[in-house]
């Protein structure tokens, strides 16, 4: 586990966290808390994970399965 004290997180990390970190770690956790706290150790091993990564990603692979569905 990631010691998130040591991590210097920007203002859009946090904000990214909070805005789709949390949505995304609810599917494997109940508690907003932890989802939060998950979606920290994301961005601190990987920088805007969610917003450049992640979603992006997703995105992407329902386009291709939609197309493919035709």
């Amino acid at each position: 586990m990631i010691n998130l004290k040591k991590c210097k997180f920007s203002k859009a990390q946090i904000r990214d966290a909070k805005k789709y970190g949390i949505e995304v770690e609810l599917e494997h956790t109940k508690s907003r808390k932890k989802a939060f706290n998950i979606a920290l150790q994301h961005e601190c091993e990987f920088p805007l994970y969610y917003k450049n990564g992640l979603i992006p990603m997703e995105k992407m692979l329902k386009q291709k399965l939609g197309k493919k569905k035709r």
